[in-house]
């Protein structure tokens, strides 16, 4: 697990709010504080939908795309949220299938006072004092970071 800073807050906002870089990555957890706080539990309500819209689903939890919309039309206005929490999941797609027992790639991104941060984690399907797989993880992160022109520093 490593923290990481966002260097160019507006540029990240505007990217995870209205650009796709994020779309494929399954949200986990949204909380915004504005007038009020919202929480979004991004699991699927399975109920609502129809028998062959379930059939179709390849996940418990929606997709960041299916969400940005959302989030955007709550944080915008001329006043700034004053606490924004939201959780990914990387795309188990692409997830690397040397990462013994690890069943997802979390970050953990919070605005605060102008900053973002993000905490990157794990899910792992057996517990291990072996934290490899974590620097692994923690790796794949910091390249995607990159590889989307995303900087950041090392907290």
């Amino acid at each position: 697990m490593i923290l990481l800073s966002i260097a160019d807050v507006k540029n990240f906002m505007n990217d995870i709010l209205k650009g796709t870089t994020f779309n494929d990555w399954e949200a986990r957890d949204v909380e915004i504080v504005t007038f009020t706080k919202f929480n979004i539990s991004c699991i699927v309500n399975k109920a609502f939908l129809s028998l062959e819209q379930q059939e179709q689903l390849t996940s418990n939890y929606l997709k960041w795309s299916d969400l940005q919309s959302i989030v955007y039309t709550i944080i915008k206005g001329k006043t700034p949220p004053s606490h924004i929490k939201i959780v990914l999941a990387y795309p188990s797609l692409e997830l690397n299938n040397n990462l013994e027992n690890i069943e997802s790639i979390l970050i953990n991104i919070g605005f605060e006072k102008g900053n973002i941060n993000i905490t990157t984690g794990t899910s792992s399907t057996t517990f291990s004092l072996d934290k490899s797989n974590d620097q692994l993880c923690d790796e794949i992160i910091k390249d995607f970071l990159q590889k989307n022109n995303i900087s950041y520093q090392l907290i």
